[in-house]
């Protein structure tokens, strides 16, 4: 099997390399889509006569389509989709509200991630997130840990 960037090698008559072309090459495509969502809010107020400058930050995406197209080298398609996958939520955000209070400000902060599913490419047969083959049994350690038709001594 013959790669497809061997065009891009010259060899000299000895047989050595004299040039190597690392230009960009753009072979393959990933199509990614989604949805941005920034919206910020300040607001002054005043509490037991005390001037509070309140504020609000989010940051969310939607993550529509993350699709990847690979050619290998005899120009075969290989289409992969990672939407919803370990790494790639359809949804993360981020959310954070903040006071300031004279020369202080007081923040809280917090993420979200959405759910996501394994690839299937990477399920274990022996263990995932989907089964347990390991179980835990309560009682006397010698039987903490079983497997299905056998057990785990220490």
């Amino acid at each position: 099997m013959r790669s497809a960037f061997c065009d891009r090698i010259t060899r000299g008559a000895d047989g050595l390399l004299d040039f190597i072309d690392a230009g960009f090459i753009n072979r393959d495509s990933e199509k990614i889509e989604g949805v941005d969502v920034n919206v910020a809010f300040d607001m002054a107020v005043t509490i037991l006569d005390r001037p509070i400058d309140l504020g609000a930050d989010l940051v969310a995406n939607r993550s529509l389509t993350l699709d990847e197209t690979f050619l290998d080298v005899n120009g075969n398609v290989d289409f992969d989709s990672d939407q919803g996958e370990f790494g790639f939520p359809d949804w993360n955000g981020n959310l954070t509200l903040r006071a300031d209070i004279d020369d202080w400000r007081v923040t809280w902060q917090t993420r979200y991630l959405g759910s996501v599913s394994q690839d299937i490419d990477f399920v274990d047969s022996f263990s995932n997130v989907d089964r347990r083959r390991f179980r835990y049994l309560p009682g006397p350690a010698e039987r903490r840990c079983e497997l299905p038709r056998c057990r785990l001594y220490r």
